[in-house]
Order: C-alpha cells, then sequence, then structure tokens
C-alpha cells in the first residue's frame, strides 16, 4: 500500500484505493488489518465519534498513542501489529469531523502493557524502502516498559544532540507544510533567523577559545550545550529588539528549565545569551533563578548579574 505523507485522505477515498466494500468495522473505529500491513486511524486531542478518548497526543515528531479499549499485549492482533511483519501505516486528525492526515509508516517503541495498550509510534522518514524499514523493525526486540524509559535513546533526529556546525544556516519552516508541531517550527524558525545564527557562531567560537569541549545542539530544542571539566551549561540565545525584553527573557526562561528537563539532567547550568543589555530588574529576577547571564557586544561576551561565581571561572 501506498500512500503520500501529509496528503488528506478521508475513509471513503481509502475504501475505493483499497477496494475494501461495506461499511462499519475495524476500518471506521481504530485500526484495521489487511494482510500484514495494518491501517490505523486516530484522533489526536479530541474524542471519537464514539466517545471515546483515548488521549492520543505528539511528543515532538512521535505519535503517543493508545489501542483499543481492553487491549492487551499478548493478545494476537496486538502481536501481529508490533511484530514488524508488516507497515503499519498511521492516519490522524485533531478534530472528530476532519478528514484524516498520512504521518507515514510508524515503527513501534516503549510499549506500555497496559489497557488499553499504549506506545510510541517512531516514523522514518530517511527511509522509503519497505524492506529497509522492516528490517530496522526486525533487529529491535518488543520490550514492555514506561513511556518514559530511555526516551533519549529513541529520539527522533530533530530532538538528537549533534556537533553544532557554525556553517550550517537553518532554512525557515512554514506552518502546514510539514508533520512538525506549532512549537516545533517556532523554534525552527527562529533559530533560521540571520541574528540568531550569528550570536550561537560567536557563542560557539568563544566557547573553544576558552577550552570548552563537547559543543552540540538540538535542532528542536537546545540552541547549545557545551562542557567545561564536569560541568555542563545549556545555553539559550536571544536576540532583542526595542520592548521586547519582557516577551523574549520569559520564552528564555520556560525554555531553559524544559530543556534541562527533557533533555538534561539536574546538575545543568543554565545561561541565557544576548545580543543587547538586560535591565538590572531583570537580571535579578534570573539571578535569583540560578540562570546566567552573558551578553555579546563589539565582538566580546560579557558576564552580567547571574550567579557569577559558578559560570566565571569557567569562562576565564
Amino acid at each position: 500500500m501506498q500512500f503520500t505523507v501529509g496528503k488528506m485522505y478521508t475513509r471513503p477515498e481509502l475504501r475505493k484505493q483499497l477496494k475494501i466494500g461495506g461499511r462499519g468495522g475495524n476500518f471506521d473505529t481504530g485500526y484495521h488489518q489487511i494482510g500484514k500491513e495494518f491501517l490505523i486511524f486516530c484522533n489526536v486531542g479530541v474524542p471519537g465519534r464514539t466517545g471515546h478518548d483515548y488521549s492520543n497526543q505528539f511528543d515532538g515528531e512521535d505519535l503517543l498513542w493508545a489501542a483499543k479499549n481492553r487491549t492487551a499485549v499478548k493478545q494476537p492482533q496486538i502481536q501481529a501489529l508490533l511484530s514488524g511483519a508488516g507497515d503499519v501505516h498511521i492516519f490522524y486528525r485533531m478534530d472528530d469531523r476532519d478528514s484524516f492526515k498520512y504521518l507515514g509508516k510508524g515503527i513501534a517503541t516503549d510499549i506500555e502493557d497496559t489497557t488499553p495498550v499504549r506506545l510510541r509510534w517512531v516514523f522514518d522518514r530517511n527511509r522509503t524502502d519497505r524492506n529497509a524499514a522492516v528490517s530496522k523493525k526486525a533487529k529491535r526486540q518488543i520490550t514492555v516498559t514506561a513511556l518514559e524509559a530511555d526516551a533519549g535513546n529513541r529520539s527522533p533526529a530533530n530532538y538528537r544532540s549533534r556537533r553544532f556546525d557554525e556553517t550550517a544556516v537553518p532554512g525557515p519552516v512554514a506552518a502546514g507544510t510539514s508533520w512538525r508541531t506549532p512549537d516545533e517550527i517556532a523554534l525552527l524558525n527562529e533559530k533560521a533567523k540571520a541574528g540568531h545564527h550569528a550570536l550561537l557562531v560567536a557563542l560557539s567560537k568563544w566557547l573553544k577559545a576558552n577550552g570548552w569541549t563537547k559543543i552540540e545542539e538540538i535542532p528542536a530544542a537546545i540552541d547549545l550545550w557545551a562542557w567545561r571539566g564536569n560541568v555542563r551549561v545549556i545555553f539559550e540565545a536571544k536576540t532583542l529588539t526595542a520592548g521586547s525584553e519582557l516577551a523574549r527573557t520569559r520564552a528564555a526562561l520556560a525554555q531553559l528549565l524544559e530543556y534541562r528537563y527533557f533533555h538534561g539532567n539536574d546538575t545543568d547550568h543554565l545561561c541565557l545569551v544576548t545580543d543587547q543589555p538586560i535591565s538590572a530588574r531583570k537580571l535579578r529576577f534570573l539571578s535569583a533563578l540560578s540562570i546566567h547571564c552573558l551578553w555579546y557586544h563589539d565582538g566580546v561576551f560579557t558576564l552580567c548579574g547571574g550567579p557569577s561565581e559558578i559560570l566565571a571561572p569557567l569562562a576565564s
């Protein structure tokens, strides 16, 4: 079966395309098996027309999904769904009257042995060959675990740490032209701005010159994080304009705390990097929350406010 990622489909259109007659049955109530392949239809953020609300939601590019009520991992159909023997085509909608959007072929991970069965669907969008995808599935063991367990080892590409490339200027992402969430589109578009990228390039060079190592980014999250000795600092860069300080510093604070929670650990330090000075009142507030602040001007980074007794020795 072949479908186009991002294209909208209705169930009647799919019935016609797949030559499935009649109405009702499994095809209209969640998921349908054709040979070794499956089609999954799910609502995200809203209950279905039957009134069932399985709390399906996106986590980055992944889909956290629940099977039908009264399902269990040991049941034959669930075993077939998770086996990797055939492709699992996943369609979703965010309103129970909408058409379904095709997400792609899902690979099941983080399977939770509950009733209903819950799991994470990961979409390997770099592979178009079915046999390659099936081969990847066959190599993994189906493990019953909590959704949060070892999540970092199975993150999609945009949520994996990678070496920061000073020459790679990100391109903008338009809303409605990809499967990305609105939050991820906003973050990637911020990184695409010339001033933001230039600030990160300057920061990366400054860190290297001062002996920092493992200078990396997470494309859909962390701007930069780096090590000096046994200390890691997460950096969030913000370009400021007249009147933007309040909104930009609030956004940076929320992002730094979120990134440390989801991608780092409690020992990571947090640092806001700006291209304009921050008001003394705001610096006192950030200092009270143990947020370091660096101001970049005239080719120099200046530590301002914040717990300087921690960051200053690292920046020397």
